[in-house]
């Protein structure tokens, strides 16, 4: 299965994912064989429910070692924003300020290195 994007000639340079999972179909498992040229970098929480337990980061670190950064002490929401309470009550997220900027910044940093260091 050659992912849409690719079959319909988008150049990408690379997929980042922000504590990301795959869907309940496995569309990313299905879609892995296309994606074997594109570079994949990823910015996890630890495992968590809302992460399916770190599915996606066990998955991509067996494919590709070294793609992903957990950021120890991050929680589902710290890519949207710091302190977002909605993510408190829902996901159990106990993150501060310090994790949500390390995500921002290790997500950055992989958007700058498949851009191939050109911010």
């Amino acid at each position: 299965m050659t992912p849409v994007f690719l079959a319909a000639g988008v150049d990408i340079r690379g997929l980042v994912y922000v504590d990301g999972n795959d869907s309940p179909n496995h569309l990313i498992e299905r879609a892995w064989p296309g994606l074997s040229n594109v570079q994949i970098r990823a910015v996890a929480a630890p495992p968590s429910p809302c992460n399916r337990h770190g599915r996606l980061t066990d998955f991509l670190e067996q494919h590709r070692p070294g793609c992903v950064v957990v950021v120890r002490g991050a929680g589902h929401g710290d890519l949207e924003m710091t302190g977002a309470e909605v993510y408190r009550r829902l996901c159990g997220d106990v993150s501060r300020a310090p994790q949500w900027r390390e995500v921002q910044t290790a997500t950055l940093a992989a958007v700058v290195e498949l851009n191939g260091g050109n911010g």
